[in-house]
């Protein structure tokens, strides 16, 4: 089956009525919490600016809340789609609002985890110093939040070299090691995220590594919780449809 590109239909799907019966699988994918969850499903049905598709696993049911996105061999890029419905007893769900992301997808090669509690990250470049806080963190780097103002920007946007401070949950341990900035978004007037790369010792790889599977794990069991607790009877008409 041949690519196809998406951006040339205005964000819409109109090619899908034409692949009823494709047996490509796409995978679909939602962010949260810093972690990308991930599964391949069927087509089921297609309409206009609409699909439906197999009723994923649990933990991407429970995070299914807003938006998904969908790879498959015959997409040119990645399609991003609102969610419509979910169906646990067709075991189905509903997409809607398909557009073309403007970016490829870039698979990560290492798991991300937004942690429990607000961990304060201590940045120092040149002399400057300034408090984050830490948004998302991985093996090779992080994503700190920093309150913003024009000249902190200018400074911020100038980094190279950054000597980052934190402490891990349950660690009295401040680990220190120097990074790089990759990337510098600004979220609002008052709030910018940088992303910042590092190579971690051997000894704080292991930390960072014990920490990020635990996180994770207590990430799926929130969903798994949160999914039950959505299948739950919430009246008398629950209890026979």
């Amino acid at each position: 089956m041949n690519r196809l590109d998406l951006s040339k239909v205005n964000g819409a799907f109109p090619f899908l009525e034409s692949i009823p019966n494709s047996n490509q699988p796409f995978i679909l994918s939602v962010p949260y919490k810093g972690m990308i969850l991930a599964q391949e499903v069927k087509a089921l049905q297609f309409g206009k600016d609409m699909g439906v598709f197999q009723l994923p696993n649990q933990h991407l049911c429970a995070s299914l809340k807003d938006r998904a996105y969908l790879r498959g061999n015959t997409l040119a890029r990645p399609v991003v789609a609102r969610v419509a419905e979910i169906d646990p007893q067709r075991r189905s769900i509903t997409l809607t609002g398909f557009k073309t992301s403007p970016n490829p997808w870039k698979e990560r090669t290492c798991e991300r985890v937004q942690p429990a509690q607000p961990i304060r990250v201590f940045l120092t470049c040149r002399g400057q110093h300034c408090y984050s806080t830490l948004d998302d963190i991985s093996l090779n780097g992080m994503g700190v939040l920093i309150y913003s103002s024009p000249e902190k920007d200018l400074i911020l946007k100038r980094m190279e070299n950054i000597r980052v401070s934190f402490s891990l949950p349950d660690d009295p341990s401040v680990y220190r090691l120097d990074g790089s900035m990759v990337y510098f978004t600004q979220m609002s007037h008052t709030l910018a995220k940088l992303g910042l790369h590092f190579e971690p010792s051997r000894p704080l790889r292991a930390r960072l590594d014990r920490y990020i599977e635990h996180r994770s794990m207590e990430l799926l069991r929130e969903l798994e919780i949160s999914w039950a607790k959505e299948q739950e009877p919430r009246g008398s008409m629950d209890l026979y449809y």
